[in-house]
């Protein structure tokens, strides 16, 4: 794309991308490190340090930060990867598969 159409071009995830538009336009124009959570069909978070994307090996998925449960919860969320996580319970409560 960027041969084609002579402009610069990369992939970037939603999160990050979102995050740099506000270190450039938004909340964070002064600062170089800082971290844009977001919440909507998952949770993410874009982490900027020294004004750059953390990505790749070392890409922070956020959404699956094992949160700690009341002892007498034994709802292990839908995680199929973790269980609890952030991300399963936030999809939990999205599709009402917690019934009192």
């Amino acid at each position: 794309m960027a041969r084609r159409y002579r402009i610069p071009a990369g992939i970037e995830t939603d999160v990050n991308a979102a995050a740099r538009a506000e270190g450039r336009w938004g909340g964070a124009r002064e600062l170089m490190d800082y971290v844009y959570v977001t919440v909507g069909t998952g949770i993410g978070a874009g982490v900027i340090v020294n004004g750059l994307p953390v990505s790749g090996a070392h890409h922070t998925e956020m959404g699956h930060i094992r949160i700690v449960r009341m002892p007498e919860d034994h709802f292990t969320g839908l995680c199929p990867f973790h269980g609890d996580c952030l991300e399963a319970w936030r999809r939990t409560c999205h599709c009402g598969a917690i019934a009192p």
